[in-house]
């Protein structure tokens, strides 16, 4: 699966986990807001966001959806977010700029990362290399000797990245022909959790909206 065919299906996710949620938007003062967006009676799929205006202008997600530290260039507020990071197309179908709202995550748990790497991910984007040198006839042989032998030659780690034996860099560099640049994002996959967020802040803010009618 692609990076935005990801993308794509965690929003699928997330709108359907999300049906049964409820938002509460409190306002404790000028400075500090509090979102929930929950199930009644239950924490899973809970999710918590803190608008810090106080403190650097800093917002705090935690939850059964993992914790993050957020500093926008927006307003922080739930509007300043769901504006900046999410839209509604005219067909309803729901866009999220996961790319800018990554870039803003100065802090997460370290159990879950703004990544995640899978080995269907990395063979995946490696056979892309393959088929991109012409050098698809290659694959078998490297799979089952480099990824599938007892001692993995390309190991992946969930939240790391790939580390590759010196054996499995000299297939790919000479045999394949990859380049230094082709070794970056193997398998790199944004972590469905971060999209799960987006989705929650915009389907929350829609909600409160629709209340104010």
């Amino acid at each position: 699966m692609t990076e935005i065919e990801s993308i794509k299906a965690s929003i699928k996710v997330g709108l359907k986990v999300f049906e049964d949620n409820t938002a509460e938007y409190r306002k404790i003062n000028e400075n500090f807001d509090v979102l929930d967006f929950r199930r009644p009676n239950s924490a899973l799929y809970s999710f918590r966001m803190v608008f810090d205006r106080e403190h650097g202008n800093a917002a705090y997600i935690s939850g059964d959806l993992g914790e993050a530290v957020i500093y926008p260039t927006c307003e922080c507020t739930l509007e300043g977010f769901a504006k900046c990071f999410t839209k509604r197309r005219e067909d309803g179908t729901l866009d999220i700029n996961e790319q800018y709202f990554k870039e803003r995550i100065r802090a997460c748990n370290p159990n879950y990362g703004i990544y995640t790497y899978e080995v269907d991910d990395v063979k995946a984007d490696l056979r892309d290399q393959f088929d991109k040198y012409g050098a698809a006839p290659l694959w078998n042989e490297f799979e089952e000797e480099y990824f599938d032998a007892l001692y993995a030659d390309v190991k992946v780690f969930p939240t790391f990245g790939v580390v590759f034996s010196d054996r499995a860099k000299e297939f790919l560099r000479y045999r394949v022909g990859m380049e230094t640049e082709d070794f970056r994002d193997l398998g790199k996959r944004t972590n469905q959790y971060v999209v799960l967020w987006l989705v929650a802040i915009r389907l929350a803010y829609e909600q409160l909206e629709a209340k104010k009618c």
